[in-house]
């Protein structure tokens, strides 16, 4: 087959998409390009649900949580009446936190955070569905895992090689347009400009010209084409 560059204008018009992508698919070939599919997503083991609800708040983080939410507003309810209730302070830069000192009061864990005993609730698993569901998840993250790196090296792939497809695709694309602007022009001669010339070509020719400002090759080509085209 031959190469984009070794064909006329005409012959590259002509071209069906399945021949310009087999002419593509030719030229990474002769670039030594690895020839990958789009990797399928794997079919991964259904896992359990979660199947815990527990109750929380920032000052306990995940140390320390409640199934009940009654039992926690008990704990919160004593630790906001507490009039002794800090927390230890120290600093990095001086002296390490081997010298902590006590501060009273309760401190947010960020800048942004609300109430630090405001209630926050979380799903989770039970021991027992945790139990069954583990080696499920690690298969699942096994499968995505090499799943990610596949599809990375595909990707990686497409965008290593996309200056060939795009080399012949903008050649084809710049053609197809020239020709079909060129056919748009031999219409509007044929059906507006002609009849208004009296089928008078010369006429009809001077009338196109000075409304579109043709090139020779457009000319040459609508005269050689307008009685063909409909």
């Amino acid at each position: 087959m031959k190469k984009i560059t070794e064909l006329t204008e005409q012959e590259i018009y002509e071209l069906t998409d399945t021949q310009i992508n087999v002419m593509v698919n030719l030229a990474k070939a002769e670039n030594g390009v690895k020839f990958t599919t789009q990797p399928r997503q794997p079919d991964y083991l259904v896992e359990n649900e979660k199947d815990c609800t527990v109750y929380g708040c920032e000052i306990f983080e995940d140390r320390l949580v409640f199934q009940s939410i009654e039992e926690l507003n008990t704990v919160l309810a004593l630790i906001r009446k507490s009039t002794t209730k800090g927390r230890l302070e120290y600093d990095w830069n001086k002296l390490g936190n081997d010298y902590k000192w006590f501060e009273s009061g309760l401190k947010k864990k960020y800048s942004y955070s609300g109430d630090p005993l405001e209630v926050n609730t979380q799903s989770c698993f039970s021991l027992e569905t945790y139990t069954k569901t583990v080696d499920v998840a690690r298969h699942n993250k096994k499968l995505k895992e090499a799943y990610d790196k596949e599809l990375k090296e595909y990707e990686a792939s497409l965008k290593d090689n996309k200056w060939i497809e795009d080399e012949i695709w903008d050649k084809v694309r710049a053609v197809r347009d020239k020709y079909w602007t060129m056919q748009n022009l031999t219409r509007k001669f044929k059906y507006d400009y002609l009849p208004i010339a009296e089928n008078n070509e010369t006429v009809a020719m001077g009338f196109l010209d000075k409304a579109y400002s043709l090139t020779e090759e457009q000319k040459e080509y609508i005269m050689a084409n307008y009685q063909e085209i409909s």
